[in-house]
């Protein structure tokens, strides 16, 4: 007998499909996703503000400049906590850079669970480009491609989040009894079973229907569906191959090759971990990704498409103590500017071998 929870989901994210915008791209198209931001008002309790010199830097120095069209893939305002004009007047630098994007090479907004609600167009005191780049959010969007289709979503679609009882439900309890008590929201683990659901339903819905997925809402960056044990076996892997390249060998690659055991070993040792060599298939089929978050400890995730590829990236500051990602493997020079600054590609592929992949290995509807 089937879910009948899974077939009310597959149902709205059938709906999420049909309601999405669609946009054209092919090889001259730039984009960059970004999602989870959870702007509050500023104060010491808002998650993004740890790392918003890191994120106004990277969208004003490197994506701004570089004809990037800007997707936010949902939750960019805590609206649960924090009414918007205080979000509106503690942003609004940042509220003007998104309406740089949205005049000059492309905006795209669309709703997560945290930014929806009744809050849009009912109060006074909001800055004037924060008006702007909300007058119109989106459900979703689709990017089709000359190989295939990419449905982007925020993806609390995939959870029982969606439904309106439990979305006001949600909202009253954080807006009025969380956030005055000072109660932060919940840090689930990323192999939480309720994360790992919610991906597996959209990626089984994206396999489904033949196309790729482009997700936020777990906070867990993902290339392909991959499990963070694969990625670190891969990563491991690939540094080996490096290290026997190397005529004179690099002292910081071997350091970089033990911690990256070292972190493997300790997931593995988790009691609450599942181990799986990829989370939802065996195939290991690309119609999942996420672009994470930008209010990570150690920095800011993002996923770009430009020139027929797809990468996973990174950005952070290399005097970060909490970053995961290793002096040896910057693959971009620092901004002149900002030379703490880095960006690193985690993952990245073809996506003429994606779609192909893809198609190969599915059963499209």
């Amino acid at each position: 007998m089937s879910d009948p929870v899974s077939s009310i989901i597959q149902d709205n994210l059938e709906k999420t499909y049909r309601q999405a915008r669609r946009i054209k791209i092919d090889s001259s198209s730039k984009i960059v996703i970004l999602s989870d931001f959870h702007l509050g008002g500023g104060r010491s309790r808002d998650e993004f503000k740890k790392n918003a010199d890191l994120v106004l830097t990277m969208l004003r120095q490197w994506y701004l400049p570089g004809g990037y069209t800007l997707i936010l893939n949902g939750d960019i305002e805590e609206l649960h906590r924090v009414k918007l004009p205080s979000i509106s007047r503690a942003w609004e630098e940042l509220y003007e850079l998104f309406l740089e994007f949205k005049k000059g090479p492309g905006l795209y907004k669309i709703r997560g669970n945290h930014d929806s609600g009744p809050s849009f167009g009912r109060f006074s005191g909001r800055c004037e480009a924060e008006i702007a780049v909300n007058a119109e959010i989106l459900p979703s969007l689709i990017l089709e491609h000359q190989n295939g289709e990419f449905l982007v979503l925020h993806g609390h679609q995939a959870s029982l989040y969606s439904s309106p009882f439990r979305h006001k439900l949600t909202h009253f309890s954080l807006r009025y009894l969380a956030h005055p008590l000072h109660i932060n929201n919940i840090k689930r683990d990323f192999l939480s079973e309720k994360l790992l659901k919610a991906e597996q339903r959209i990626f089984e819905y994206a396999r489904g229907r033949g196309i790729i997925a482009l997700a936020g809402h777990t906070h867990r960056a993902l290339f392909e569906g991959h499990s963070e044990e694969e990625y670190l076996k891969i990563r491991i892997d690939k540094m080996i191959r490096d290290y026997m390249d190397q005529e004179e060998k690099d002292p910081e690659l071997v350091g970089a090759i033990h911690r990256t055991a070292d972190i493997l070993y300790k997931l593995l040792e988790n009691e609450d971990y599942k181990s799986r060599g990829s989370l939802y298939d065996p195939l290991a089929v690309a119609c999942l990704f996420n672009s994470g978050t930008v209010i990570h400890k150690f920095g800011a995730t993002c996923l770009e498409i430009a020139e027929d590829r797809i990468y996973l990236n990174a950005w952070y500051e290399n005097d970060n103590p909490q970053s995961r990602i290793f002096p040896y493997e910057w693959d971009s020079p620092p901004m002149k500017e900002f030379p703490r600054i880095r960006k690193y590609t985690l993952k990245s592929d073809d996506l003429d071998y994606i779609f192909t992949r893809l198609q190969l290995l599915t059963d499209k509807k």
